[in-house]
């Protein structure tokens, strides 16, 4: 996958100091129960791009999952004792869901909500100064929570066939888990029910740029999560008000000029924006009315890209450069 040359030096930044705090986390591992499990990841530079292209970063492109780990007990009754341990012994400044006796999801919802909490090392630890600064994942799961996610997150996310149903029936596995062996070898004909064989706009979209994308650049050119890239290039097409098929007529006109496909120095996210800003015209007084949303987000996108001056007033409310 081509990525953004700021995006990449963002990532080697945040990589030498979360590898220090994983070193010192790790080698913790003795704090847990000898029968629980520990898991460990740094983010690689591919998700770290697709994750800032999408604007789940702050204004330094600092991702508060760079590096995560994740606990595995026994069941829900050793939940309490590992995050205990936790909070024991890391600064614990924030936790998803907030409370333990409280959900945001409806009963005939299930979706993801293992607890995560975000910590950072307590003042003592080796290390320069700064590795203190760094807030980082913990995950707390049962053993049948992580076997579902592991089970699951595959056949979700990390595929290029996107739709509602996949989806729903990730759900429903979650709900059952004693039938989850099942389940999942049965995903592919559960899928294609027709009970819930249904179509979804937002699924339908992201389904077609990801055979847009495919049909258009070097697979070398892309992630092997087009999903996650997919759903950041829907998401910027649909604050700039322009179709899915809109946006590939833009993309073919820019590469028949030269650039679209054939630039050298941008990510694909990045090409297609730019073929759509050069190639569309954009609805201001629109945009300034979807701007003026209390849960408006602006468009991330890298200063590499060239954004036309009709656009300038906008910025950066709309088109956040990073």
């Amino acid at each position: 996958m081509k990525i953004d040359k700021s995006t990449r030096d963002a990532f080697a930044d945040q990589l030498a100091i979360n590898t220090l705090v994983q070193k010192q986390v790790e080698a913790r591992q003795n704090l847990f129960d000898k029968h629980w499990h520990f898991v460990s990841r740094l983010k690689s530079l591919e998700s770290f791009a697709l994750k800032v292209e999408a604007g789940i970063c702050d204004a330094n492109l600092t991702i508060d999952d760079f590096y995560a780990c994740t606990v595995v007990v026994r069941n829900s009754t050793e939940i309490a004792a590992a995050t205990k341990i936790i909070e024991d012994n890391f600064d614990v400044v924030n936790r998803r869901p907030p409370s333990p006796n409280k959900t945001k999801s409806r009963p005939t919802e299930f979706q993801f909500d293992d607890l995560r909490l975000y910590a950072r090392l307590k003042p003592g630890y080796a290390g320069p100064t700064e590795i203190h600064n760094i807030i980082f994942e913990i995950q707390i799961k049962t053993f049948l929570q992580h076997a579902w996610g592991i089970a699951t997150h595959d056949l979700t996310y990390k595929t290029d066939e996107v739709n509602w149903a996949r989806f729903r029936v990730a759900s429903q596995i979650r709900a059952m888990l004693e039938h989850a062996e099942l389940s999942i070898e049965r995903f592919e004909s559960l899928a294609s029910s027709s009970i819930i064989s249904k179509e979804y706009q937002e699924y339908v979209d992201v389904h077609q740029i990801i055979v847009g994308l495919r049909d258009r650049f070097d697979a070398s050119a892309l992630p092997t999560d087009l999903h996650r890239l997919a759903k950041a290039i829907s998401s910027a097409l649909s604050i700039l008000g322009v179709t899915v098929e809109e946006c590939l007529v833009a993309l073919d006109r820019d590469t028949e000029q030269g650039r679209g496909v054939q630039e050298l120095n941008l990510s694909p996210y990045s090409i297609v924006i730019q073929s759509v800003l050069k190639n569309r015209q954009l609805d201001t007084d629109r945009l300034k009315s979807r701007m003026k949303r209390s849960n408006f987000q602006p468009i991330m996108l890298s200063k590499s890209v060239a954004v036309p001056d009709s656009l300038s007033p906008l910025l950066p409310k709309l088109i956040r450069l990073f």
